[in-house]
């Protein structure tokens, strides 16, 4: 049964204070950052270890900043310009994957950590210097790889926590107001006679799936999202989910579904990682929608 509930209309900041206010501080992250990113670049060029990422870019923004206060993470992430500067110039990117090639030419065999110390030993004290040499470099060259790796890897998730922090922030947010609107007294009517109040039914969990629910994994691979994350976000409470046992058109039995509240923070948690793949109902701002509606999530 499709919700008759008024929603509250989102509401734009007046021009005159997104002019006065809100582009001038746009502006000032966008210059820190730019000012920041060009600093540490002419850093990587005189010792080639400097990396960009967003930490290094936070510490020398303050160091930077006049004022001393500097820029967060989020603002980065936050501001389109200062966010497309950072991913031009970042370090931190994911290493190609290739199957690592060892000194003669050959593909390297995988090492084995309980693997017998002594017969390696052997077999090394019978190689010449320079099957030695040819080894050693071949190992340093591995361990640089994948201690960039490992980078790449850490940057990455300081960007997921982050996001994922900024959106539990709004969600609580505005679960909040919603309380708040929902616990204020009802304005008095004129009418003599009272009208009968109908008490919401509990929402069902069981039988046909609700035209207003979508099933959760269905909607996390429609947008091209791993459904093991979503999983894991749902039982953590980041993302909310309804649970019960319903069956779906098909006949797949759907255990954990999302309403338009979830539908919104689902685009609000994954829509800027890729590879996320939009669909023509996004961003799902606080809509209902109708069976038909939602097969084509």
């Amino acid at each position: 049964m499709r919700s008759t509930r008024k929603k509250t209309p989102v509401r734009q900041a007046p021009a005159w204070l997104d002019a006065a206010v809100y582009e001038p501080k746009r502006q000032r992250t966008f210059d820190l950052v730019k000012r920041a990113v060009d600093t540490l670049l002419e850093q990587r060029k005189q010792d080639a270890a400097t990396r960009i990422s967003l930490s290094t870019i936070v510490a020398m923004a303050k160091q930077l900043d006049p004022a001393g206060q500097g820029i967060a993470h989020t603002s980065i992430l936050e501001n389109a310009e200062a966010y497309a500067y950072y991913k031009k110039f970042r370090t931190a990117r994911p290493a190609k994957q290739h199957q690592p090639v060892s000194s003669n030419g050959e593909a390297a065999p995988r090492i084995k950590a309980d693997r017998d110390q002594s017969r390696v030993r052997q077999r090394y004290m019978k190689w010449n210097r320079r099957e030695l040499v040819n080894q050693l470099l071949w190992v340093e060259e591995q361990y640089a790889e994948l201690h960039e790796r490992c980078l790449a890897t850490s940057d990455e998730l300081l960007e997921w926590q982050l996001r994922a922090e900024a959106a539990e922030t709004q969600l609580c947010a505005r679960d909040e107001q919603r309380s708040r609107e929902e616990a204020r007294p009802p304005l008095p009517t004129r009418s003599s006679s009272p009208k009968p109040r109908h008490r919401p039914s509990a929402e069902r969990t069981t039988g046909p799936l609700p035209r207003h629910l979508v099933s959760s994994l269905a909607f996390a691979r429609h947008h091209n999202v791993a459904q093991t994350t979503v999983q894991t976000h749902m039982d953590i409470a980041l993302l909310p989910a309804k649970r019960g046992e319903w069956t779906d058109t098909d006949g797949t039995v759907v255990t954990l579904a999302l309403d338009a509240k979830g539908r919104a923070a689902f685009h609000q948690i994954y829509h800027d990682l890729p590879p996320f793949i939009p669909c023509k109902q996004c961003p799902h701002q606080d809509t209902e929608t109708s069976g038909s509606e939602t097969k084509e999530r």
